[in-house]
């Protein structure tokens, strides 16, 4: 199947994206082409487009964007019929998929974590001169690497649930992976209530820890995480330096601090403030900050309170399916379109991340098959 595709590219840092007409192209084996059924925006797509991860990844425009979203098959590769978990894909089906690792490297064959491999095709840091053109989420269509995994979306799991669910509640569900057990004695400190936030006091609250504290801004976001089980919550409004906060956690700990803190934040200060946080003998999570400048950390709070770090970014096929389950399965205790807030128009995609780098967005959903009409 020939034809053409729009993508929102973009082509310089900080800039309007622009809208492109490419290339669709047809799929290798292994490979599926989707068309977009919807797509959302993450923190990282902000960062994607000021510009933040081109010394990181030595990317330069013009670069497709995106990588939360849901496609509907339109094309399958040769070998293609199967997902990543043994489930049949015919045309029309929904699916979600991850970036392409390489398979061959000592991260993927040796420490079995694709995740971590440094050759991975990553859309977003994809150029759209290169093909497939298509390859990011911020467009009509997308393509789905023939290594990549990619996963049905289940039914009782909506499309814009899938999208949100597809970087932000997978990334939360392999960091909790890795603390290990929560026991019902210890206290938790969730820094940031923005999706990754809000997603990890859903599913700590699973876990029924003895209280779920939920650091951030604005109320209504607060208001979120009490609704989904923060048990107390800390404004940093009304909370504004780092030794008000810890002094409201050591109130409310009888003075130890939190057994585990979980870093969602992703703001300058945070990661310090992470072990600032933590009582003797804690854990602590640092998934929020994945770019930015350097932090200054006090590094002897580590040893003298021996407390374990564990980093983590992104997460694999599994963490999506585990992401799906969770969401159908808890349904009706978490209103999932909380996470969620406006609807935009493809050609309106600027808007929406300027919207979500001042903060009035939690998650904005693209209409990825709308576009105005001239002057609208």
């Amino acid at each position: 199947m020939s034809g053409t595709a729009t993508i929102a590219a973009v082509t310089r840092f900080g800039e309007p994206l622009e809208l492109l007409e490419v290339e669709r192209p047809a799929p290798e084996p292994g490979a599926l082409v989707v068309e977009m059924d919807c797509a959302t925006i993450c923190g990282s797509d902000v960062h994607h487009w000021e510009g933040e991860y081109a010394e990181v990844f030595g990317t330069e425009p013009p670069l497709c964007s995106g990588h939360e979203g849901v496609g509907r098959v339109i094309e399958i590769g040769a070998g293609a019929e199967l997902d990543s978990i043994g489930q049949p894909l015919a045309l029309g089906d929904r699916v979600v998929w991850e970036h392409a690792p390489c398979g061959q490297c000592y991260e993927c064959r040796v420490l079995h974590d694709p995740v971590l491999c440094t050759n991975r095709t990553t859309g977003l840091w994809r150029k759209t001169t290169e093909f497939p053109h298509i390859a990011a989420t911020f467009g009509t269509h997308s393509y789905v690497w023939p290594k990549a995994g990619r996963l049905r979306v289940p039914e009782g799991v909506r499309s814009d649930w899938a999208s949100g669910a597809s970087c932000a509640m997978r990334t939360v569900v392999a960091g909790i992976e890795k603390l290990g057990g929560v026991e019902p004695t210890e206290t938790v400190v969730i820094q940031g209530v923005g999706p990754l936030g809000l997603f990890a006091v859903a599913l700590m609250s699973l876990r029924s820890p003895r209280r779920i504290i939920a650091i951030g801004a604005p109320d209504d976001r607060l208001e979120v995480a009490r609704r989904w089980g923060a048990t107390e919550t800390i404004s940093i409004a009304d909370h504004p330096s780092q030794e008000a906060r810890r002094e409201a956690v050591q109130e409310l700990t009888g003075g130890r601090g939190a057994d585990i803190v979980c870093e969602f934040a992703g703001v300058p200060g945070a990661v310090g403030e992470t072990f600032d946080l933590a009582a003797r003998g804690g854990r602590c999570l640092v998934i929020g900050t994945a770019a930015g400048p350097p932090q200054p950390i006090v590094a002897h709070q580590i040893t003298l309170k021996q407390l374990t770090v564990h980093g983590s970014f992104s997460g694999r096929i599994d963490h999506y399916w585990k992401s799906f389950q969770l969401m159908k399965r808890y349904a009706d205790r978490f209103d999932w379109d909380l996470v969620l807030s406006g609807r935009y128009r493809l050609d309106q995609i600027t808007e929406a991340l300027e919207s979500m780098k001042r903060g009035a967005e939690i998650k904005p959903v693209i209409l990825t098959q709308e576009l105005g009409q001239a002057g609208s």
